[in-house]
């Protein structure tokens, strides 16, 4: 984190990283994740965007839910924790087995929005 003009703290990011996040080796190696993606992104993060999110979901070759979260920045989990649990809570790979006590997701439920890319 570094100090701005202003007197408030904001995080700081080494603009290299997205450089080594798309090569040729990872251009290769995407089509060969077979898990479910699901793309979180803040309403209002600077480091990525839905366009970002679309080019993956090309280069992955198949469909990928975008969920947005509105009011939140780059960093998710800090910005709306809340509104994280519940989408994980919601996600089947990640919801608990007693599902008495998963939170389900419900559109809309904790100010989030849902789209789906295609």
């Amino acid at each position: 984190m570094v100090e701005d003009q202003a007197g408030t703290w904001t995080w700081r990011f080494d603009p290299a990283i997205f450089g080594s996040l798309r090569n040729d080796e990872t251009d290769r190696r995407i089509v060969d994740i077979t898990c479910p993606v699901v793309a979180i992104h803040g309403e209002h993060s600077a480091l990525t965007s839905p366009e970002l999110a679309t080019d993956f979901e090309r280069r992955l070759g198949r469909t990928m839910p975008l969920l947005t979260i509105p009011g939140a920045h780059h960093h998710v989990p800090l910005d709306a924790p809340e509104a994280l649990a519940a989408i994980l809570a919601w996600l089947p790979e990640t919801r608990s087995r007693d599902s008495s006590s998963a939170t389900r997701f419900e559109p809309g439920a904790a100010a989030l929005t849902a789209t789906e890319l295609i």
